[in-house]
């Protein structure tokens, strides 16, 4: 789009789905929302995708989020003007260091887990092969193969159908998951402990079993304060 920028040295971007190798730009200016923000040190990706450029958790812990998903509509909310810790019913906190939201969700037999919270994925749930395997979910609720697409890579997935699940008040039925294959499965979140530093929410770090995004989410009007880690969802009644 011929913006102007600085490039800066090169990183290996971790994604939901795996990582890759890319650089650095060391300040761009973007307008959002007819407000225009300087934004430095940006992760630069390559994507054959419709979008151009993903809004990450450092600039949305700049202040209160509303994502209408129903509707497609954003508003970004100054944290003096809704008081969210007192009406917060998502189970949120920080991952390690704080650079990613992990949410708590109910599936089989009211069975807890924890999964990457990402608004960035397309897919409703994504599910720990292991995990998946263990339950025996792959030979219970399969449907299918397919392919879920992330900004690091592509991976071959296992379809299903999970009968149940439980976010903060609501419950689903019959909700779409992805689990990756064994062969490819993504080390972002397989089966390992998030260490946050001192001084976090979670004390002895929260084993991901997946990732849970905008399939699921679409039902939802979130408000999340991304820096505090408070989330509060409503379903909005049909015609609103």
């Amino acid at each position: 789009n011929g913006i102007p920028f600085i490039k800066g040295p090169e990183y290996i971007s971790v994604g939901a789905h795996g990582r890759t190798r890319s650089y650095l730009i060391k300040r761009v200016d973007v307008t959002i929302f007819g407000s225009q923000f300087p934004l430095k040190n940006v992760r630069a990706f390559t994507s054959n995708r419709k979008y151009q450029m993903l809004i990450g958790l450092p600039f949305l812990k700049m202040m209160v989020v509303q994502i209408d998903y129903p509707n497609k509509r954003v508003r970004f909310l100054s944290r003096d003007s809704i008081d969210l810790k007192g009406h917060a019913n998502v189970d949120i906190k920080h991952g390690n260091e704080e650079s990613k939201l992990v949410t708590s969700v109910e599936l089989e037999d009211g069975e807890k887990f924890d999964l990457l919270f990402d608004t960035g994925s397309t897919a409703g749930l994504v599910i720990d092969h292991h995990i998946a395997q263990k339950r025996g979910w792959l030979e219970k609720y399969h449907v299918g193969e397919g392919s879920l697409h992330g900004v690091a890579n592509t991976l071959t997935v296992e379809r299903l159908r999970l009968p149940y699940l439980k976010l903060g008040p609501y419950e689903l039925e019959n909700v779409k998951a992805l689990c990756p294959k064994e062969e490819n499965m993504p080390t972002s979140y397989s089966q390992k402990k998030e260490r946050p530093k001192t001084g976090t929410r979670i004390s002895e770090g929260a084993s991901l079993n997946g990732v849970l995004g905008g399939d699921v989410l679409k039902h939802f009007i979130v408000t999340l304060d991304a820096k505090n880690a408070l989330m509060h969802i409503d379903a909005p009644k049909q015609g609103q």
